[in-house]
């Protein structure tokens, strides 16, 4: 199994992003676990996510005068060794490791036109915006302009991001997004949810193999679910009455993990945005 070290703390701003990319770490099938200070605030944010977790002495550096400014130097010291023995535990070799991983990357596999990726670019956005097209957008509209609350999660860290950009473009017309980062933060959310709130869910395959239990539970609170998928047949779309599709075809189908570009899914949600402030002006003036 592929494994993967993350480490980072002293405040939340150091270990939210890491936490952002558990999920797409997760589908790409890595053990993961965490490195720390013993008592830092990473350590009460990341078991919350069921990883282990390695604690290591930690110093700060002061830009006062702070008697702990002469004894921290030595903790740093003390931390880098047990940093160095954790990672002989767990298995790491270090840059050597890293260095024997790229080089056992084929180059060979990777495109060599770009002209090529280009016009699958070009084919990708086209797919996308017939297939938006074809959509009956006012179901969908409909249910975010009467949702009491809106809630929104990716299951990636791309569809994260998409969303983020949606969250942030609807707060001009009023609307807020309340964004779930995980699985255990949508367990919990789910449980906060009532009628009249909608979710909005995005993923590239669709595959909904570890989250099976949350969509059952949303379905059974009758929670509207807005899909937003890469077009296939998937599991995810199957759940839900309101589905939009992105067309987002692997740079390189041939290696693993693919490389995958996500315009599309970009542009999905930025004509759902412009349709909904369409959709709210016309309100407007028929209700005013």
């Amino acid at each position: 199994m592929k494994r993967i070290l993350l480490t980072g703390g002293g405040t939340a701003g150091h270990v939210t992003p890491n936490i952002a990319l558990l999920p797409r770490l997760r589908e790409l099938g890595y053990d993961i676990s965490y490195m720390g200070s013993y008592d830092g605030i990473e350590k009460k944010l990341i078991t919350e996510f069921q990883i282990p977790y390695y604690g290591i002495s930690s110093g700060k550096l002061r830009r006062y005068f702070d008697l702990k400014n002469f004894s921290d130097p030595f903790k740093v010291l003390k931390g880098y060794g047990e940093a160095v023995r954790t990672m002989k535990k767990l298995g790491f070799s270090g840059y050597s490791e890293f260095k024997f991983l790229l080089k056992g990357q084929n180059p060979g596999n990777m495109p060599t036109e770009g002209s090529n990726l280009i016009e699958l670019l070009e084919k990708d956005i086209q797919a996308t915006m017939k297939l938006m097209k074809q959509v009956d957008l006012n179901p969908i509209l409909t249910l975010l302009y009467n949702a009491k609350r809106i809630y929104g999660f990716g299951i990636g860290f791309r569809q994260q991001n998409a969303l983020q950009d949606f969250a942030h473009n609807m707060v001009s017309c009023d609307k807020s997004i309340f964004l779930i980062p995980a699985k255990q933060e949508l367990d919990t959310q789910i449980s906060f949810m009532k009628q009249g709130d909608i979710i909005l869910i995005a993923s590239y395959s669709g595959d909904i193999k570890d989250y099976v239990e949350s969509i059952h539970t949303l379905k059974l609170l009758d929670i509207p679910i807005i899909s937003i998928t890469n077009f296939n047949k998937n599991d995810l779309s199957t759940f839900t009455p309101y589905n939009l599709y992105y067309q987002s075809t692997s740079l390189t189908p041939n290696l693993k993990p693919k490389r995958i570009s996500y315009p599309t899914l970009n542009i999905v949600q930025d004509i759902l945005y412009r349709e909904y402030v369409r959709f709210g002006l016309e309100n407007k003036e028929t209700t005013g």
